[in-house]
């Protein structure tokens, strides 16, 4: 995905899917909030890595001189826009009158919203981020969404360099008052994107090879399905092809 400067993917969320992505050039602004009501501004640059989990609202925002340029990753196969909520498609689909009730302003307000998903919008270039949060800001979570990848000590090979991020990478964030403050590596449950402990991987493992026969057997169903369902349907023509689904 690309964004200009002052371009913005709006608010939105995936039901079915975890976000990764690289940023590989640009600047952007991001923000976070998760299903706890808890918030992270953060600036990226190239280099540096996101991660939202599934059901974790983000908007990203173009932050110049140039484009920003980075490439998104989703943890799930079954992932589509169909598993996506926007804030545009969501307030677009709502009644007026329920608006007003739930922002407590007048259902005039919401006359010249737009009544469909708009994706991506353009507006100004926000001004840098201020070194303490504005009164009234919501509390930050945990643990950051942002990984510095490139700022890490890399393994040198011979024709290029790597450099490895994972979940439990993003935890640069002190603990705030009321999480999981503990230093072992079996953290508590509400603590997003944690290594978790010897035992449990390795009981992770065995359930994965166990549900791989089932997994399998599934997937050949779906591909039965779906080649069965291509047979009946009627193509409809595109440019340059037909296409059925």
């Amino acid at each position: 995905m690309t964004l200009e400067p002052g371009g913005l993917r709006e608010l939105h969320w995936h039901a079915n899917a975890a976000e990764w992505a690289y940023v590989i050039e640009g600047r952007c602004r991001v923000t976070t909030i998760d299903p706890e009501n808890r918030c992270e501004i953060v600036d990226f640059s190239p280099g540096d890595v996101w991660y939202f989990p599934r059901g974790h609202g983000h908007l990203i925002q173009g932050l110049g001189p140039g484009t920003c340029t980075f490439v998104l990753v989703f943890d799930n196969g079954y992932f589509s826009e169909f598993g996506t909520f926007s804030i545009t498609d969501w307030i677009g689909h709502t009644p007026p009158e329920v608006l007003a009730k739930t922002f407590n302003l007048p259902a005039e307000t919401f006359a010249d919203f737009p009544k469909k998903e708009v994706y991506i919008a353009t507006g100004p270039v926000p001004p840098p981020l201020p070194q303490e949060s504005a009164q009234g800001s919501l509390d930050a979570p945990p643990l950051t969404h942002r990984y510095q990848l490139l700022a890490q000590k890399q393994m040198r090979l011979p024709a290029a360099r790597c450099a490895r991020c994972q979940r439990w990478s993003f935890r640069s964030r002190p603990p705030s008052p009321g999480h999981c403050s503990s230093s072992s590596q079996a953290h508590c449950a509400s603590c997003i994107g944690t290594r978790p402990s010897a035992l449990d991987q390795f009981r992770r493992a065995g359930e994965r090879i166990r549900q791989v026969p089932q997994a399998r057997a599934d997937h050949a169903e779906i591909a039965r399905a779906s080649l069965a369902s291509l047979r009946v349907s009627s193509p409809a023509p595109i440019a340059g092809g037909r296409i059925a689904a």
